[in-house]
């Protein structure tokens, strides 16, 4: 609490706390929660956890902001949002500058620390909250649905040029998303056809949300993962036929594979940049595939992404 005290507004301390104090409230007797009341001038432990986890809201934060500017959800700014989370904030954890407060808090932690380490973790979060990060998940699932109707057609064709494009409208108001807030809201209703929650995000992973969110694909895996897994079919039908890859050629056939997991395309214009430039470029390339070169690269385009 002291590092709230002196400033901190970090979201995990911040829900740590909250948790903390949901596992306090849950021991105390009626009696030291009114001294808590008390000394805290008139606001209950649960009103505190509230207050904490309001403030990391981004749906409450963003109802808050549009009711202070009185402006439509469209022309919200970020700049506005961020103005008022940190009002809420401040708001919240204004409390936690009383050392009175403080020291309570540890006072009756000490206490009934056997009773609140034998909490589990798991309902500390009460009903309330839960029910308001599902709902939570829910709206930024269908926020990205509405993007996904007012882009329809540059999502049809989801060319290479368009994806920093489409990603820089998804993060931008009225939509404010980002690939890890809507990986975690499909993972956060409870799909078990979602995977890869801890897996670091990469741009193209809009490519895996957006073909889940239209039923192309069965489940939301990361896109390097689609990627490996065309890449190994592809190569191993290659390999089951009359060709056989040298070591060289798979050594190239993976730097391609790469460099589309990134860049959703590989150009030919690509080889004259790292690392392909490194072993050759372009003309390497044909020197180890031969006259199937022009082959070989339209048809890692079409198939790795399919």
């Amino acid at each position: 609490m002291m590092n709230i005290a002196m400033g901190s507004r970090e979201e995990d301390i911040l829900l740590s706390t909250a948790n903390r104090l949901t596992r306090i409230d849950r021991a105390v007797s009626e009696e030291e929660k009114e001294i808590f009341t008390e000394i805290s001038s008139g606001k209950s432990i649960t009103e505190v956890v509230k207050n904490l986890l309001d403030a990391n809201d981004p749906d409450f934060i963003k109802t808050k902001a549009r009711e202070k500017y009185k402006v439509e959800k469209e022309e919200i700014t970020k700049k506005q949002i961020d103005d008022t989370q940190k009002e809420f904030l401040d708001k919240a954890c204004k409390i936690f500058d009383n050392p009175d407060i403080r020291d309570y808090i540890e006072n009756v932690r000490k206490k009934h620390e056997q009773i609140i380490d034998t909490i589990n973790i798991d309902t500390v979060i009460n009903a309330d909250w839960d029910k308001q990060k599902q709902s939570q998940a829910q709206n930024t699932i269908e926020t990205f649905q509405e993007f996904i109707k007012k882009n329809k057609d540059e999502i049809t064709a989801l060319k290479i040029l368009m994806i920093k494009e489409l990603y820089e409208a998804l993060n931008s108001p009225p939509y404010s998303l980002t690939i890890e807030k809507l990986w975690g809201a499909y993972y956060q209703l409870g799909d078990n056809k979602v995977k890869g929650i801890s897996t670091k995000r990469m741009l193209t992973d809009i490519v895996s949300l957006i073909r889940y969110e239209l039923k192309i694909d069965k489940e939301l895996a990361p896109f390097s993962e689609i990627i490996n897994r065309n890449f190994k079919k592809w190569v191993f039908g290659k390999n089951a036929g009359h060709i056989q890859f040298t070591e060289v050629q798979m050594e190239w056939l993976r730097m391609i594979k790469d460099h589309i997991m990134t860049s959703m395309k590989i150009t030919k214009g690509n080889f004259n940049f790292t690392p392909f430039d490194a072993l050759g470029g372009i003309g390497k390339f044909y020197q180890v595939f031969g006259d199937e070169y022009d082959e070989i690269i339209n048809e890692l385009n079409e198939v790795l992404v399919a």
